[in-house]
């Protein structure tokens, strides 16, 4: 199973904050949320559930564009957000004539910190947010604001690929100007697998493919949430998870065995396209499955029917081995109870039976 397969599934019957934290060849787990309850789920390939056990309530997260309002409630005004998409979100505002800074977490807690001055003087200037609309619509865009003081704004800013250090006053006139570097160009979402492996991540899945971006990857042993923007800037990261080590033929091979579809003649080694290659029998039919080096399953191939060899075939090649006077014994229960141990000659005709003991 593939991540974006589980999100399909899951996002089918109504679920949403997936978080991820198994992925195996059938079946997978997950934890999400479905009408305000966040439920452990174990969803099969075939769209089933093995079980969905409610583990607690779900919290929304906020809107970017919800935060003016929930700051408002709080009896705030002449509100500037001052980091546009990131969290937690930082802003100013007035309440009774003094300036506050804000802080407001992702589920809409308000912290107010200290206070920051007078509004009083305000009255007749920009407000950062007005100045910040001014700039966007003369091209510039990556707006922050470095330095504040009662006359004047200290901003730095892009314009197409120059960053820019601008000296603004309240009237929002520009009276210095400095470029002071080169400014990173908009990526695309199938940019950011490249740009997270760069980063040292791997097992990158993409999430949202419209700015600001969300991808899930690994780093070491932990699964991380990430969320970029539209220039490649890292907004915010959290751990959702673990992450499996690399597997190794030994892992694998145990993991087969102990796979709910009972797969037999299992024999794996390592590959060249593919890191590692299963040969097995499933129900009757021999297939290669091919893993990723954290054994996750990428695709399969049918080579033929399994067939057993021959009484007669393994006790020669035996033979050719060095072995010599082999006998062949077989243990079974009966209905009885009893079990027993029957000895055949190699063309499976049997030669004696004894019973053993009795059968659990």
């Amino acid at each position: 199973m593939s991540a974006k397969k589980i999100r399909r599934i899951l996002g089918r019957d109504g679920y949403s904050e997936i978080e991820i934290t198994y992925i195996g060849i059938i079946d997978a787990k997950a934890d999400a949320c479905r009408k305000g309850i966040r439920y452990r789920v174990k969803v099969r390939a075939n769209g089933s559930y093995e079980y969905r056990n409610k583990i607690g309530d779900c919290r929304a997260q906020i809107k970017a564009a919800d935060v003016r309002d929930i700051i408002r409630k709080e009896g705030f005004r002449r509100i500037d957000i001052q980091n546009d998409g990131k969290v937690p979100y930082i802003a100013s505002g007035c309440r009774r004539g003094d300036r506050y800074g804000i802080e407001v977490s992702e589920f809409g807690d308000v912290k107010v910190g200290r206070r920051a001055g007078r509004c009083d003087n305000e009255r007749n200037a920009l407000t950062p947010r007005e100045l910040r609309t001014a700039l966007r619509k003369n091209g510039y865009d990556r707006i922050k604001f470095t330095e504040r003081t009662p006359r004047r704004f200290t901003v730095e800013a892009c314009k197409g690929n120059r960053k820019e250090r601008l000296e603004i006053n309240r009237r929002g006139r520009i009276r210095d100007k400095q470029r002071i570097g080169r400014c990173a160009t908009a990526i695309r979402s199938r940019d950011l697998i490249t740009i997270l492996e760069q980063d040292g991540y791997d097992r990158v899945d993409v999430v949202r493919k419209e700015p600001p971006y969300r991808a899930e990857a690994c780093r070491g042993n932990d699964r991380m949430r990430i969320s970029v923007s539209t220039w490649g800037e890292r907004l915010n990261e959290r751990r959702i998870g673990d992450c499996r080590p690399p597997a190794t033929v030994a892992s694998l091979t145990e993991d087969l065995r102990n796979n709910a579809r009972r797969f037999k003649g299992i024999s794996v080694s390592e590959g060249h396209r593919y890191p590692f290659i299963a040969n097995v029998c499933d129900n009757g039919q021999r297939r290669e499955l091919y893993f990723s080096k954290y054994g996750k399953f990428e695709s399969k191939k049918d080579i033929g029917r399994c067939e057993s060899p021959r009484m007669s075939a393994v006790l020669d090649k035996l033979r050719d081995r060095g072995f010599r006077n082999a006998e062949v014994f077989i243990e079974a229960c009966r209905r009885s109870g009893r079990r027993v141990r029957v000895k055949f000659d190699e063309y499976g005709n049997e030669i004696n039976r004894e019973r053993i003991g009795r059968c659990r």
